[in-house]
């Protein structure tokens, strides 16, 4: 039955990864344009909107559709999305996601090489961090300057760092049975 441990542990493993794409691309996007905003003026006023549209419509009973947030909201959300640093933003984040899920691929499945798996599906269901960007232009959100061989190498990157973090917890493993 160790392949059906395994087969939870990767759904697990997924909604991690999920969860800490979620974080890092709604917290480190709004830390950069909150301290940018203190500087610059345009950004402020930008994030002032973003803001006012919020809480005016937080008490709505039904929710705004997709083409009313574009409308009333489209032009500052634009140049906020355009200010962020994607460029260096993703792979920043893919250096620190994919070694710690290689590192619970490791200790925590028999097969760590299943974790590949988490890559290959979030890439595919465009939830991977690396396809965030591309899907924000692709919905023509905002321009950005992310490619589509940029993410490539970049999801490859992903693969490497994975199994940098399951070779780093087996080694680990490895070092404390010899200390026993």
């Amino acid at each position: 039955m160790a392949w059906l441990r395994d087969a939870w542990i990767v759904i697990g493993l997924a909604c991690v990864q999920m969860f800490l794409t979620f974080l890092f691309i709604l917290f480190v996007p709004t830390a950069y344009l909150t301290i940018r905003g203190e500087r610059d003026e345009s950004i402020k006023t930008d994030l002032q909107a973003v803001h006012e549209f919020a809480e005016s419509n937080a008490e709505r009973e039904t929710p705004l559709t997709e083409d009313e947030v574009r409308e009333k909201l489209g032009p500052p959300l634009r140049a906020l999305l355009e200010t962020v640093p994607w460029g260096w933003l993703i792979p920043v984040g893919v250096i620190f996601i994919y070694p710690l899920l290689g590192w619970w691929c490791g200790k925590l499945l028999y097969r760590p090489e299943l974790g590949g798996l988490l890559i290959l599906g979030s890439a595919v269901l465009e939830q991977n961090i690396a396809m965030i960007p591309r899907k924000l232009q692709y919905w023509s959100v905002a321009d950005i300057s992310l490619s589509l061989p940029v993410a490539i190498v970049l999801v490859a990157a992903e693969f490497f760092l994975l199994t940098t973090g399951i070779l780093a917890q087996r080694g680990q493993t490895l070092i404390e049975k010899m200390e026993e």
